[in-house]
């Protein structure tokens, strides 16, 4: 059995004996890592070097000294973290604050350069659903089954009538899953629903040239939710009820 050098820790000052590996300069893990903490808390090391992150700061809660990692960083830990947000923030009163701002749709359109697909889709199936329930009810012998679905007469490929009401449904998931897949049986209910003239319009208007300004469609799809939710409202409180004829 081979003896190995015997070598001076030079954080602890102990001795210890080396076999194998690269040269040691500490005993344990232990002290190679209380080792390079001192390194990186020194504050004669430049910034930016390897030995440490950044400046030396006061904690604003404890007043100890500490390195900041992030140029922001105020506290020295999480404990102090804690302190500080408890006395300096409010994070309901924030999230509120934020969900108001946001809720405003002229805010949404100013940071909206390029709105998503999803956004757009998201506000033209709620504008959908607002259809009393599936409307293939009783068709194909099929009971309806399952949630209600925001199904499109043109695919969703052709942006030109992807969000036009008059190119969608409102169907169970049963009727959706039963006319993706039988297109003779969806031909018959186009046919019988909206008509074979206005399904050729709808393809018509579909391939029709130019691009679609999806800041105009948001504003479009906004101002008729809108007016859907007003109007189920009055509904709601017995403002549009018909009259009776009643004196």
């Amino acid at each position: 059995m081979t003896s190995g050098k015997i070598k001076k820790c030079q954080r602890c000052g102990e001795e210890f004996e080396q076999r194998y590996g690269r040269p040691a300069k500490y005993c344990s893990p232990r002290c190679h890592n209380e080792a390079q903490k001192d390194k990186r808390s020194d504050p004669s090391v430049k910034k930016g070097t390897r030995q440490r992150y950044g400046p030396v700061k006061k904690c604003v809660i404890c007043g100890e000294s500490f390195v900041a990692y992030r140029s922001t960083a105020l506290v020295c830990s999480r404990r102090c973290s804690g302190k500080y947000r408890s006395e300096h923030m409010d994070k309901k009163a924030l999230a509120k604050k934020v969900k108001e701002h946001w809720l405003n749709p002229a805010n949404r359109l100013k940071r909206a350069k390029k709105l998503k697909l999803a956004t757009l889709d998201a506000v033209a199936r709620e504008i959908c659903r607002f259809r009393p329930g599936c409307e293939a009810a009783g068709f194909h012998g099929l009971q309806c089954k399952g949630s209600l679905q925001w199904a499109h007469i043109v695919g969703r490929t052709y942006h030109k009538v992807r969000w036009d009401e008059d190119n969608c449904f409102l169907l169970c998931s049963g009727h959706h899953i039963l006319y993706t897949y039988r297109h003779i049986e969806w031909e018959e209910f186009l046919d019988q629903k909206i008509g074979r003239d206005k399904y050729e319009e709808l393809k018509r208007r579909a391939r029709a040239e130019g691009k679609v300004s999806r800041i105009d469609v948001y504003k479009r799809l906004l101002r008729r939710l809108e007016e859907l939710s007003n109007e189920s409202r009055a509904e709601e409180s017995g403002w549009l009820q018909p009259d009776d004829g009643g004196g």
